[in-house]
């Protein structure tokens, strides 16, 4: 059991960094998905998994002219930072949030796959394995 339980599910943060492309699929693996964020409760906790200031993929992807949830929900809660989401056609497509003060934090559209630039860490969010909530991770 190497998880985090909170009320919205169980988290496992990724061992190494990626490239939003890949990220998905190796939460996918673990039968979960790119943590989302859909109120403060959810973003406080992502925030204090990692060192003050280190930025992360949420669970948000650009779909047509929109942003799509991993886990399908259509929450419109958002903490985009001035000037994002960058418009449409900028191969800006996926999105990280990185601390700013407090537990506050700002979100940036960037590139899903550049390894160059947005190699970052992420937490998978995934189902509860027994009704006692246990977290585990399924390698």
């Amino acid at each position: 059991a190497n998880g985090r339980a909170v009320p919205q599910g169980c988290y496992h943060v990724a061992d190494s960094s990626a490239v939003y492309a890949a990220a998905g699929p190796n939460c996918a693996k673990q039968h979960g998905f790119v943590a989302t964020i859909h109120d403060d409760a959810k973003n406080f906790f992502l925030l204090s998994i990692f060192p003050p200031k280190t930025p992360f993929w949420i669970g948000l992807q650009r779909s047509g002219s929109s942003f799509a949830w991993a886990d399908g929900s259509n929450d419109q809660k958002s903490f985009w930072a001035p000037g994002n989401p960058v418009e449409q056609g900028k191969n800006k497509d996926c999105v990280y949030a990185v601390q700013t003060t407090g537990l506050n934090s700002m979100w940036y559209s960037a590139p899903c796959a550049d390894p160059l630039k947005n190699t970052l860490t992420y937490t998978c969010q995934l189902t509860p394995c027994s009704s006692e909530n246990d977290c585990y991770s399924h390698n």
